[in-house]
């Protein structure tokens, strides 16, 4: 599920204002080339055109490298890059940006470290390395207890500091710095937003429910926070509070993508699946080369027997993110869905090959080969968990023994995790399809009643909960 989140929004305004600042002195020749380069840069960063801002402050660095915006705004831009394209190198380059931009002005402004702050916050969650954020802990401290930091400064200093807290799962702590964040400047947006997510993160879903809604009573044109307490109703399953509130986003600013992705992504859950097919079309007219947009609109495509369709999009998405296993896997399943239990069957070996990991598509391999008639070789290909001692088996393994007829019913029904209600769920969903199936397979008893029962879990994020509606769709009534 797609969120928004405030991201270096703090970074925006304070640009905005050292800008103002350079602007009021004259220029002439270069330095004028130069602040007009900036604020087109400073444009191209609130548009989220980071690959143009971070062109247009590179044409200022190559003929002045100490120039400190310039570094500054790159910096931001490389660091909001990485992110979004989940690059750590990105990331890298633009935290180094930052300390140049920190030196070129002799540590004298506290901007300058907050791309640095946010982009150490987020190597930790990308890389699991705790230090990265553990200093961004301790640099935010230190600049924010400086004697001439003023309020507005500090109260950005100390959100990054929060951020950090929230990447090391220091939830308290992030709470804590918040709080004092909106104590210094109440209208901080990205504070209110961070404070609300931070203390669903942490459980405390009613005092979420009020920070998100604060947060609207304070910015009731802002699309941004109806579309993260959207998100924060969809995953208490608030669904119809969800989809307004992604509604109200949009209305706001029409070209609000993540609205889109977000209330088509809920709509989708709730059944509604041209609704969100509509959602996903939208998505696609205003990014035409974003991956889940496709891959959400194949899943709606498919949910609505529009095969061909799905996997059109499908085909899509491996265009886009080549290397990217879950568009191989979901391609897999659309053609398991679809019958074509051959072409599934390589499907699942090539994100296995890129994925090796993903262990829930190894049943799904073996039946789709089974399935093809190719029994034999999806034995052979997995003979080795045939050889399994029990205590040794995990969940996949169990269930991939059963469609290999090698454990019963009932065995496969014992094997279900009793103590995490979540797990259980999500094996009961899995377990009850695939008796359904191999029933189907053998032409025998009632494979309706077991696709039913899968539906009955409501793991609905379970590509067998998908297939469960599917199979249930197509049998006679």
């Amino acid at each position: 599920m797609t969120r928004v989140t405030a991201g270096c929004i703090a970074l925006t305004a304070l640009f905005i204002t050292f800008v103002a600042q350079l602007s009021a002195q004259p220029a002439s020749g270069a330095a004028d080339r130069h602040a007009e380069l900036r604020r087109q840069a400073d444009t191209a960063y609130r548009q989220r055109d980071f690959a143009r801002t971070v062109e247009l402050t590179s044409n200022v660095l190559t003929e002045n490298p100490q120039d400190a915006v310039a570094l500054y705004l790159r910096g931001s831009a490389r660091v909001e890059m990485g992110i979004t394209q989940n690059n750590s190198n990105f990331i890298r380059e633009g935290i180094e940006d930052a300390r140049k931009a920190i030196s070129a002005d002799g540590a004298k402004r506290p901007d300058f470290y907050l791309p640095y702050l946010y982009g150490m916050s987020h190597l930790t969650a990308m890389e699991g390395d705790r230090s990265h954020a553990e200093m961004a802990v301790k640099v935010a401290t230190d600049i924010a207890n400086r004697d001439d930091i003023l309020n507005k400064a500090k109260s950005n200093l100390l959100y990054q500091k929060a951020l950090a807290y929230s990447k090391l799962e220091d939830y308290p702590q992030a709470v804590e710095a918040l709080r004092e964040t909106l104590r210094l400047d109440a209208n901080h947006l990205a504070g209110h937003l961070a404070l609300a997510d931070v203390l669903a993160r942490k459980g405390d879903i009613k005092d979420a429910d009020a920070a998100f809604t604060k947060a609207v009573e304070l910015f009731p044109e802002n699309a941004l926070v109806f579309n993260n307490r959207g998100m924060f109703y969809q995953t208490q399953s608030r669904n119809a509070d969800a989809i307004a509130d992604f509604s109200k986003a949009i209305e706001l600013d029409g070209n609000q993508l993540q609205s889109y992705l977000n209330r088509g992504f809920t709509r989708l859950n709730t059944g509604d699946h041209a609704g969100a097919e509509a959602d996903f079309n939208r998505a696609i007219e205003l990014s035409p080369d974003n991956a889940p947009a496709y891959a959400l609109r194949a899943t709606a495509e498919l949910l609505q027997h529009k095969t061909n369709e799905a996997l059109h999009d499908y085909l899509k998405v491996i265009e886009l993110r080549p290397s990217y296993p879950p568009a191989r896997a979901d391609i897999a399943f659309a053609y398991f869905f679809a019958g074509h239990y051959e072409t599934a069957g390589q499907a699942f070996e090539q994100a296995l090959i890129l994925a090796p990991e993903s262990k829930y598509l190894v049943p799904w391999r073996y039946a789709a080969m089974s399935l093809a008639g190719q029994q034999a070789a999806a034995n052979q290909a997995y003979a080795e968990i045939a050889n399994k001692a029990p205590e040794m088996r995990d969940w996949f393994d169990t269930l991939t023994l059963f469609f290999m007829e090698k454990i019963d019913e009932r065995e496969l029904l014992t094997s279900i995790d009793s103590k995490d209600a979540a797990l259980r769920d999500a094996q009961l969903c899995e377990a009850y399809y695939f008796v359904g199936l191999k029933l189907q397979q053998q032409g025998q008893g009632d494979p309706s009643r077991y696709f039913r029962r899968a539906l009955q879990a409501q793991a609905k994020q379970l590509s067998a909960y998908r297939a469960a509606q599917l199979a249930l769709e197509s049998m006679p009534q």
